[in-house]
């Protein structure tokens, strides 16, 4: 029962947020965008828990983290609710928000409810949506761009397909891209609620996709110091008090140390040869890729390639593989048209250009570096493809002749 009030709860939350975050210029196809993506993950929540479109076999990370949540909410029934970490379960080490997510579902449930577990996942799909589509706007994109952007993402198929079911990429967007967006938010004006909020997503993103958070304080930093603002006491504070936090950091704790332990820890288990053979699977059906040189930085241009446009044309596999290819002709789509939006507004916008890079570059790095699998590439790359997209956004100036010939005035508009 708790299950399907929990469908109707999300659904409630998606209308009042759109409403309320767009104001005071409502559009109501947006919301009704979003209700309509968030109702079709679960109208297919069934069918992807046995399709298997894009793996050979069952899904056993997604299945896994609902019966991990199930094992947890039995653990509840007799120590009472409590967030369980790494401590209290070995495989809750690295990835523990999603099973103690299901697990409050199925505990309130009194029971399994695969529906209500798909539901937090779809909701935190369709607010990252929101997300992008008012970020979009915030950045000068026109109302219509940012609408059809938005609807185009919901459905593109590697983003529909695991925010269907009870994968964590939901959560990984949500957070990633809302880090992204406090980003732009805080260069634009200092908030201390975008501040706290982009401290909460990491806090999240730290306990679903861990190693993403090396990738975040760079974005992050450019916001808090408001190179936009103009501000030159903004941009001393800012620096006078972040310097003050590391050397307090470093003084009295061994948090740095931990952090970077931590991190190299990260990466070398991420490039080592046993997670890289372990990715290359390539019997028949898988999508691995086996490069020669045993490093690290072995053969890293073509990673880096296969990182940014895999799946190619030529390569066969399985249905999901056929269907990704669709998805990275639009990719490659978009990026053309980040490129040719940064070329347009860098003069006016380089500030959030650059916060936008400082999210793109250092995360397609990290993830050529480890690269060893088209499959989890394109399951990977999402919120580097949705940032990208954002870019894009601003590639269609605005209607009008004045708009034309702000935007190109470079003679590419005749002069009257």
């Amino acid at each position: 029962m708790f299950g399907i009030v929990l469908v109707l709860l999300l659904g409630g939350a998606i209308v009042a947020a759109s409403v309320r975050l767009q104001r005071p210029q409502v559009d109501q196809r947006v919301t009704i965008v979003l209700l309509g993506c968030y109702v079709l993950r679960l109208a297919v929540s069934s069918l992807t828990r046995t399709a298997y479109i894009f793996t050979t076999g069952p899904a056993s990370d997604s299945s896994g983290y609902e019966r991990t949540g199930e094992v947890i909410a039995r653990a509840w029934q007799y120590t009472g609710i409590r967030y369980m970490t790494g401590d209290d379960m070995p495989g809750l080490e690295h990835t523990s928000l999603p099973a103690n997510v299901f697990a409050a579902v199925t505990y309130f449930n009194s029971g399994p409810s695969h529906l209500g577990c798909v539901a937090a996942v779809a909701g935190a799909a369709t607010f990252a949506c929101l997300n992008l589509y008012l970020l979009c706007l915030q950045l000068g994109a026109r109302r219509d761009v940012a609408l059809g952007i938005t609807a185009l993402i919901a459905v593109l198929p590697s983003f529909f397909y695991y925010t269907s079911d009870t994968y964590k990429d939901g959560f990984v967007v949500l957070f990633s891209v809302g880090i992204l967006g406090c980003s732009v938010r805080l260069a634009q004006k200092f908030s201390i609620v975008q501040l706290g909020l982009a401290l909460l997503w990491m806090g999240g993103l730290w306990l679903t996709r861990y190693y993403l958070v090396f990738a975040m304080p760079a974005p992050l930093l450019l916001g808090v110091l408001g190179l936009r603002s103009g501000s030159i006491l903004r941009f001393a504070l800012a620096v006078l008090v972040i310097g003050t936090s590391l050397t307090a950091a470093y003084a009295y704790s061994d948090v740095p140390e931990t952090v970077t332990s931590h991190a190299v820890q990260t990466f070398q288990g991420a490039t080592s040869t046993t997670a890289l053979n372990a990715n290359a699977d390539t019997a028949p059906g898988a999508s691995g890729v086996s490069f020669e040189g045993d490093s690290a930085v072995g053969s890293f241009l073509p990673k880096l390639a296969y990182t940014l446009f895999a799946p190619f044309p030529w390569q066969s596999g399985s249905i999901g593989l056929q269907l990704a290819k669709i998805e990275a002709f639009v990719w490659y789509f978009f990026l053309y048209r980040a490129i040719r939006a940064a070329r347009m507004r860098w003069r006016d916008e380089s500030s959030n250009l650059l916060i936008f890079v400082s999210f793109i570059v250092p995360m397609t790095v990290a993830y050529a570096f480890s690269f060893a699998n088209i499959g989890l590439i394109v399951r990977e790359r999402m919120g580097i493809v949705l940032a990208t997209i954002a870019i894009a956004s601003l590639s269609w100036p605005e209607r009008g002749y004045a708009a034309l010939r702000a935007h190109m005035g470079d003679g590419l508009v005749p002069q009257s």
